[in-house]
């Protein structure tokens, strides 16, 4: 998707500031992204 839309078009169609979406792009992993990243298999999404 990076390489079809620029940054001011993903910002418009999820309504966010180009702000929020670099500080969210650049920023460290949540806790349980770790905690997620360190189970020995991927965890199983939510059902719909």
């Amino acid at each position: 998707m990076k390489n079809e839309h620029s940054a001011a078009q993903l910002c418009a169609a999820l309504d966010v500031s180009r702000s929020g979406y670099h500080a969210w792009q650049h920023a460290a992993p949540s806790a349980r992204a770790q905690t997620d990243a360190a189970l020995p298999v991927p965890p199983v999404p939510p059902a719909a």
